[in-house]
């Protein structure tokens, strides 16, 4: 089981950047997940148990009708307007994130922690061909351990539908995620495992490699983590842009492969300098040389 806060609040802005800040933060062990209407979250509620609820932007009368249908153990934190005069379960709404997730945290560590599925990214940026070969064998190597996703975003790499049979793509997945979040849980049902692994293939353009915000791909994540209850996901990318950036940033590892030579040495140098330009440092702590396997 994973620690899964929800969010509903009639501010979509503010809802969003709660969420935001909650999944890039991989030392706390959780992710949020937003609730568009009432019937959605309490569908939710009914298959998945939520560890925390924020509410907000609805009357006084409408939160009460709304708690009342929720589960009595379920803990609901409300966002308040007003910083004085608070009850107990409130939280004023215009204090800083980091102290509104400190509250929440400190209630769902009370009541025990909940692993949450390891996410590990793989990257070379001296051949794809090199990090897709190692991203697999990795895979491998998790799913003895439990049940690994292995996601490529490459259109090239690995795992496609040469075989005749009807595998979900990576393309499929995120116009559901966009479209039809209902259908997008329904593709987990029918997706393959080879040798233990489960997939979903490569994007079916290499266009759709570029199009996908960091936000779609957090999005991405979640719906794997939701859907999937996997306990290890290795993300396997041929690229790297702002997108995948914010993959890096969501992973516990993430494994740069290289080779020993010269031209691998090179690039291997140039993309860490690149790193430290653009002040990605919680990217590179989580860093991790590996050679390339034969």
């Amino acid at each position: 089981m994973e620690r899964v806060i929800g969010i509903f609040d009639r501010q979509a802005m503010y809802a969003e950047r709660l969420i935001r800040y909650i999944n890039e933060r991989k030392d706390i062990g959780c992710f949020a997940v937003a609730f568009r209407d009432r019937e959605e979250l309490l569908s939710f509620c009914e298959r998945r148990k939520l560890v925390s609820l924020i509410l907000g932007g609805r009357t006084a009368e409408e939160v009460y009708l709304l708690k009342d249908r929720l589960p009595e153990e379920l803990p609901v934190w409300e966002l308040s307007e007003e910083l004085g005069g608070l009850e107990e379960g409130q939280i004023f709404r215009y204090q800083k994130v980091e102290q509104i997730l400190r509250l929440v945290l400190a209630q769902v560590q009370s009541r025990g922690l909940l692993q949450m599925s390891e996410l590990i990214t793989v990257f070379s940026p001296e051949s794809n061909r090199m990090a897709g070969k190692y991203a697999c064998s990795l895979a491998k190597e998790l799913s003895v351990k439990g049940r690994t996703l292995f996601l490529a975003w490459d259109s090239f790499f690995g795992y496609g539908r040469g075989d005749g049979q009807e595998v979900p793509s990576l393309s499929e997945l995120l116009y559901f995620i966009r479209k039809d979040m209902g259908q997008a849980k329904k593709l987990f049902a029918t997706i393959r495992k080879p040798k233990g692994i489960e997939y979903f293939c490569g994007p079916d353009y290499s266009s759709d490699l570029w199009q996908y915000s960091a936000g779609e791909m957090q999005k991405l994540l979640q719906c794997c983590r939701e859907y999937g209850g996997y306990e290890h996901i290795v993300f396997f990318s041929g690229m790297f842009h702002e997108g995948i950036g914010s993959v890096m940033n969501q992973s516990s590892q993430v494994h740069l492969v290289c080779s020993k030579s010269k031209e691998g040495q090179e690039r291997k140098d140039e993309f860490l300098r690149q790193m430290k330009y653009a002040g990605e440092q919680d990217i590179l702590t989580k860093l991790t040389e590996a050679e390339a396997k034969e």
